[in-house]
């Protein structure tokens, strides 16, 4: 039964190999499938998803790098600075010094004050007597002049006299006088005043 078979095919073969011309063609078929995969994950309170690509980790390993450095030397830099020459203009300072000249040393020293009274009065003048101590501080002889002043409550001169005297040195001597004053303006006087100067 298989001999009777396999001469039947072979039969249909040739008969089929005559109907083309004695040529068999033989047809090669390249078939290309993409297959997609999916992953499904599930997490903790989230529905299915789609996975993602996994994280391929390349590592490589490169030829170990020497790397030489060279630590700078200590170099000490040694400057010498040309002098420096300050020139200063000259400073001129000017003091000026006041002095006040030693008071003159004192020629008639008043060793009693200047005092006096009313002598005598008549319906037309009164009568003033004064007197007065004086002085002399130096070793020669001087002459004095002096004024003697009357005045009222408000300082003013209503009458007044003077004399000139000759001192020997170092004499103490008591100048007395008398001037004679009218009645109208006597009553008003009310106190004395001295000026010694040497002439």
């Amino acid at each position: 039964m298989k001999r009777a078979v396999f001469l039947f095919i072979l039969m249909s073969t040739l008969i089929l190999s005559a109907c083309t011309g004695g040529e068999i063609r033989t047809q090669t078929v390249t078939q290309t499938q993409t297959i997609t995969q999916t992953q499904t994950v599930t997490q903790s309170g989230n529905a299915d998803s789609t996975a993602t690509p996994s994280i391929v980790t390349i590592t490589t390993t490169s030829p170990p790098i020497t790397i030489t450095t060279a630590t700078p030397s200590t170099v000490t830099i040694t400057t010498t600075s040309p002098p420096i020459t300050v020139t200063s203009p000259p400073i001129t300072i000017t003091t000026t010094i006041t002095t006040t000249p030693p008071a003159p040393a004192e020629v008639f020293l008043v060793t009693k004050e200047l005092s006096y009274i009313v002598t005598n009065k008549t319906t037309s003048y009164w009568y003033f007597s004064w007197q007065i101590s004086v002085k002399n501080m130096t070793t020669q002889s001087l002459t004095a002049y002096i004024e003697v002043h009357f005045l009222d409550a408000q300082g003013f001169s209503l009458e007044w006299t003077n004399d000139i005297v000759t001192f020997a040195p170092q004499e103490e001597r008591t100048m007395l006088g008398e001037v004679m004053v009218e009645a109208s303006i006597a009553p008003n006087i009310v106190s004395a005043i001295a000026d010694i100067e040497e002439l």
